[in-house]
């Protein structure tokens, strides 16, 4: 099984629970990353030197459940807690904004 190493710490990120989505202006032009390349959340933000802002630095990977795809990809067994950290209260946000009339 392929394994996708952090750049930095080597830790596998998949394993680690530590995969989201960069945005490319972050990840191509102001790190100098690749299609290839992989961070895990502790070594990017080392690289930022901040904490990273959800949705703007970075997004969950969406999954699909059934015919629908739900940014409530962000699930505990499959998550770091620090992804945790980021998405839950954003994405509460984000649904209370779409149901509100």
């Amino acid at each position: 099984m392929k394994k996708f190493l952090c750049n930095d710490c080597r830790v596998d990120v998949l394993v680690s629970g530590d995969w989201y989505m960069a945005a490319p202006q972050l990840w191509k032009k102001q790190l100098g990353l690749g299609w290839e390349d992989n961070l895990c959340l502790p070594c990017l933000e080392k690289r930022l030197g901040r904490k990273v802002k959800p949705f703007t630095d970075i997004w969950p990977i969406p999954i699909s459940q059934g015919r629908t795809r739900t940014l409530n990809s962000v699930e505990p067994k499959t998550c770091s807690a620090r992804v945790m950290e980021i998405f839950a209260p954003q994405s509460k946000r984000r649904q209370r904004s779409k149901s509100a009339p």
